[in-house]
């Protein structure tokens, strides 16, 4: 079964763990799960007390997995929405499909900030141990990193000098099919 995992990449164009997860599912015919879990922690208030996600963000993020779930059934899917924590909720959905969690693969978005990071680690932590590989995918930004035209530690400290060498040396990729 190959799982793909949306989180803040809620699209089906441009969409490199989706197609990933779709050309192994098309050669090896293995079930395809998409999944978006709503994670509480994303409406705590944040340690200085604002809220992390306000009422406008909330209301984006309801019309954007609206939106998201009419696509996927345009092309003929479901995506599957729950409530709660993606490293409990994952695991249950491969419990539930009654799947070899051996024969699974998790596909997602690497994310790029420290709580999303934690998050994800808690979801391979919760999978790999029991067999599920876990392919993440860069592609939350307009340059891929493995393009830059410098090492990810030697980036230039002032963002116009990092702005010119990519500009001069680095073509933007073309989009993903949906």
């Amino acid at each position: 079964m190959h799982i793909v995992w949306f989180r803040t990449d809620l699209r089906l164009h441009d969409h490199a763990p989706l197609t990933r997860a779709v050309e192994l599912q098309r050669a090896d015919g293995a079930p395809l799960l998409l999944v978006y879990c709503v994670d509480d922690r994303q409406f705590r208030p944040l340690p200085v007390g604002i809220p992390k996600t306000g009422p406008f963000r909330a209301q984006f993020l309801i019309e954007s997995l609206a939106a998201l779930r009419e696509a996927i059934r345009v092309k003929g899917g479901e995506l599957i929405v729950r409530c709660g924590t993606p490293e409990t909720i994952l695991p249950e959905l491969i419990t539930e499909s009654g799947a070899a969690w051996a024969q699974c693969t998790l596909h997602y978005h690497i994310d790029v900030t420290s709580e999303e990071l934690a998050v994800e680690d808690a979801v391979i932590d919760a999978l790999a141990t029991r067999g599920v590989s876990c392919i993440g995918e860069h592609g939350h930004t307009m340059v891929h990193r493995d393009d830059l035209p410098m090492p990810l530690d030697v980036l230039p400290d002032v963002f116009t000098h990092y702005r010119k060498a990519v500009e001069r040396a680095t073509p933007v990729r073309s989009p993903l099919r949906t």
